[in-house]
């Protein structure tokens, strides 16, 4: 504990008649409170102890006082101005100021206010910056996001609008400021653009990973959750699913080099898959494609479903998609439910053969990946 050089206890500084821990427990208890609790709780000390009479007597002499004095206390117990500071852990400056504070401006115990703090900074967002923000996170996620369908595990509220995993908050800002280099207008920083997204579009998130886990791996999490399974299944659970997981990775691993290649093999004169008759074998490389359907399209479509959609049959849209990771560019097939002979071998290499027939890069090796 920090010494002091007065004599206010019989001769002895004024913190020796003090236990220790009581005042290290107080000290502790004032750097807990924020800076207008602090402020409230000195002046209350000061207001016991200041002397404010416009006279001072000495020796039964009344003079005109030139300053004012204060004396300290804690417990009942005189205190010297040290060990004040001390227990507040405050400087010489801020006591200084809390006085004037208390006696020039006799206000009384009052938290002291920024002069400032009721006045804009010369750079601060106006309305109109932050309407723009705001319009152009809204306008990005009617593009990109898809809505909820009603109610979903993990999301309490269904007006929720989920970005892709690759559609990062750093890439929306990246899309931000090149939008608003464009256009002339002020961009603000990365920081205020994640604080505005935070407050204002708490509804506009991404995905979290592993939201599409194949049913291998929500078969696994389903049995090491189950508490009525034995622990010799839950431990073969536990096993199955670490191997899996290894194989996943290394058909990861697979993919990802096979992408490589591809985009390494691709020549510069092709940019997208485009309709354009291409000679067969034109193009002495590697391409790779993925492909795969997608859940079903219900139009018209409500994520909401009102009453009246219930006594109505959605029409209902096949999706199958084929990617050239290399370039990359997509190309969507949409099959309507009346034409639709399901999801098996002949609807894919069909499928497939449109696309290289009208798609295709001409490739001599091409690779193919199909998802799950």
């Amino acid at each position: 504990m920090s010494k002091c050089a007065c004599k206010l206890f019989k001769g002895q500084p004024c913190h020796t008649q003090f236990d220790p821990a009581v005042v290290e427990d107080l000290r502790l208890n004032y750097l807990a409170m924020t800076r207008q609790e602090l402020d409230i709780a000195i002046l209350a000390q000061l207001s016991t102890g200041i002397h404010l009479d416009a006279a001072a007597r000495h020796d039964r002499v009344s003079k005109e006082r030139r300053a004012s004095k204060t004396s300290y206390a804690l417990h009942g117990h005189p205190i010297c101005r040290d060990f004040l500071k001390y227990v507040h852990n405050i400087s010489q400056d801020k006591l200084t100021d809390l006085i004037k504070h208390y006696t020039c401006k006799s206000v009384g115990i009052e938290a002291r206010v920024h002069k400032l703090s009721k006045k804009l900074p010369a750079n601060a967002l106006s309305f109109q910056d932050t309407k723009r923000v705001v319009d152009f996170i809204v306008n990005y996620a009617e593009v990109h996001a898809i809505m909820l369908p009603g109610r979903h595990p993990g999301h309490w509220k269904a007006n929720y609008k989920l970005l892709p995993l690759n559609v990062t908050r750093r890439k929306v800002y990246d899309d931000y400021c090149l939008a608003g280099a464009d256009s002339g207008i002020r961009v603000v920083a990365r920081s205020t653009f994640y604080r505005l997204w935070r407050q204002l579009l708490p509804f506009i998130t991404t995905m979290r990973p592993a939201t599409d886990l194949c049913w291998f791996s929500q078969n696994s999490v389903l049995m090491l959750r189950s508490a009525n399974s034995p622990d010799s299944e839950k431990s073969q659970a536990a096993r199955d699913a670490l191997g899996h997981l290894d194989k996943a990775r290394q058909e990861r691993s697979f993919y990802q080099q096979c992408c490589a290649e591809s985009r390494a093999s691709l020549p510069a004169d092709i940019t997208t898959l485009s309709q354009e008759k291409r000679s067969a074998c034109s193009f002495s490389g590697i391409a790779h494609y993925s492909f795969d359907f997608a859940q079903q399209v219900h139009y018209p479509s409500n994520p909401l479903q009102p009453g009246p959609i219930f006594f109505k049959t959605p029409r209902k849209c096949g999706l199958f998609g084929v990617a050239c990771e290399a370039l990359p560019c997509q190309v969507n097939f949409l099959l309507e439910e009346c034409v639709s002979t399901g999801k098996g071998a002949n609807c894919v290499v069909s499928l497939l053969h449109f696309f290289f027939e009208n798609y295709g890069l001409r490739e001599e090796h091409v690779q193919l990946h199909a998802d799950n």
